[in-house]
């Protein structure tokens, strides 16, 4: 906490606010830049000054509203929440009652939705204190996609030191992320990624890099402990052939795919193959709370992760900023930078 600034010393607030906004499904020039009401905290909240924010893959499948079978839950013909976000870092300006332990001016970072707003309101659960020594534009970026680099090597995977991990797709959010904690537990990295990115994804501390552009990923040495899987390209009987006998197969990614199950459809699909097949395929989605978020920030702190800024956004190229995530190819983050701090 900031002890020179407390409750008795909040600043006078906007009853508005610029955010992104989308009130139809649709391409990301559906995004627009509007004025809308700044939000109150819940009992259980914090009102946080967002100062940055970062674009996920979630993100575009919200602004097109696939896959369809989540609709029932999202709004089936228009969004429910029509603002946009996921992950961001700020400022404390407000707290609920029932905050106790975080205040007013504290520096904070979270998976934080609807963030692509000036204020947003977050779950006291969501969020951990900022390090001084990590900068917003790299706080703002760390949410979903380091929860699920920690929370997929750590907890699913169970990375120990010796093990050799295969990352796919590594030169992305995720995957970038999964090197270097992979790495920082002492385990030999092999990691693929296209051939522009081979040199830069060794730098991250990756052991061996290959090519998926040039090279025949499933003919690589077999013997892997883990195989974290954030492309999902490999057939069953690949995967298994690459793991060890206790090998443990992380699937965290898809193709995607539109039309009523989108990229779920090839993830439901092999994993019950896997189970018939008794292949050790292992899914998840990653689940946000502090302690994790605390983790994330304090390896930051230590200089063990950092998040790659592939492309910088202001909030008015909200639009932007989705079609570059739409386009693919993305070399670590994206970033939205919302406000001055």
């Amino acid at each position: 906490m900031n002890p020179e600034i407390s409750a008795s010393a909040e600043r006078a607030l906007p009853g508005r606010m610029r955010a992104a906004r989308r009130d139809s499904y649709g391409p990301p020039s559906v995004v627009t830049i509007d004025e809308v009401d700044v939000p109150t905290p819940a009992d259980d909240e914090v009102l946080i000054r967002v100062l940055s924010s970062s674009v996920n893959p979630a993100d575009k499948y919200f602004c097109l509203g696939e896959p369809k079978i989540m609709r029932p839950s999202s709004g089936w013909f228009r969004p429910k929440e029509p603002l946009l976000g996921l992950d961001a870092a700020g400022v404390v300006e407000r707290v609920g009652a029932g905050v106790t332990d975080i205040a007013v001016g504290d520096e904070v970072v979270g998976e934080i939705g609807a963030s692509w707003a000036e204020f947003a309101t977050a779950k006291r659960r969501h969020l951990a204190l900022k390090p001084p020594s990590v900068d917003f534009e790299q706080a703002g970026a760390i949410g979903v996609a380091g929860l699920t680099a920690l929370q997929g090597l750590r907890d699913k995977a169970e990375v120990r030191a010796g093990d050799r991990v295969l990352v796919t797709a590594a030169s992305g959010g995720v995957g970038h992320l999964a090197v270097q904690l992979a790495k920082h537990w002492g385990a030999e990295v092999v990691a693929t990624c296209s051939t522009r990115n081979v040199e830069w994804v060794r730098a991250l501390g990756a052991d061996e890099v290959i090519s998926y552009t040039s090279t025949d990923v499933a003919a690589v040495r077999p013997g892997f402990d883990v195989i974290f899987d954030n492309a999902g390209v490999f057939s069953l009987k690949e995967g298994r052939a690459l793991l060890n006998p206790n090998g443990r197969w992380v699937l965290v990614g898809a193709p995607h795919a539109g039309g009523l199950l989108g990229p779920a459809r090839s993830l439901i699909g092999k994993m019950i193959g896997a189970k018939l097949r008794r292949v050790p395929l292992l899914s998840f989605v990653a689940q946000s709370n502090a302690e994790d978020l605390a983790t994330l920030a304090e390896l930051m702190a230590e200089g063990a992760l950092a998040v790659t800024i592939d492309r910088r956004f202001g909030l008015d190229e909200a639009s932007q900023a989705l079609q570059h995530q739409l386009d693919g190819h993305a070399q670590g983050k994206s970033v939205i930078a919302i406000q001055e701090a």
